[in-house]
């Protein structure tokens, strides 16, 4: 199978995964990050409730509800320094997609990302500010696929370095 097509097929399963298991549970504190590196290319998928990320869940109504949701994205729209990247790494955002999706009073934050890197290597430690940035959130499921292999973990505010150097 091509890298591309690899590639797309495990955000895919990624996506799928992760939809199931909205469907089946939702979790306040709890979001999910997914990585995918093959060769330069890195993609990354990330799933927050509303509740961790602004406050709230349901569809935003008030003038400071919708501030709170543009400002929220603008931040999760710089995945380079949400997820503490190294910038020796030398990663450079090819697209970004945010967005709050749900029905009535269950709202979630999806982001993707797609970042083209000069070095992985250096991503093998990653110290994402998540937590500083949206103090809410409680925990952060990782599930990461690199060259060499795949791994799963959890973050949480107090202990957020994300070791990726098995998979690189």
């Amino acid at each position: 199978m091509n890298r591309p097509v690899f590639l797309a097929a495990l955000m895919s399963s990624f996506s799928i995964a992760a939809s199931a298991q909205s469907l089946d549970a939702h979790e306040h504190g709890h979001s999910e990050l997914s990585i995918a590196v093959e060769g330069s290319k890195v993609v990354i998928e990330l799933e927050a409730p509303g509740a961790d990320i602004v406050g709230f869940e349901y569809a935003p109504k008030s003038d400071d509800d919708k501030a709170a949701v543009e400002a929220a994205k603008a931040k999760l729209s710089k995945p380079i320094e949400l997820l503490g990247i190294a910038a020796a790494a030398g990663c450079k955002g090819v697209s970004t997609e945010v967005e709050l999706e749900g029905e009535g009073e269950h709202n979630e934050f999806h982001a993707k990302y797609e970042l083209e890197c000069s070095d992985v290597k250096a991503l093998a430690t990653m110290e994402p500010v998540f937590f500083k940035m949206f103090p809410k959130a409680g925990e952060l499921e990782v599930v990461a696929v690199g060259d060499n292999g795949q791994m799963k973990g959890e973050l949480e505010p107090g202990k957020n370095v994300l070791d990726l150097t098995g998979i690189l």
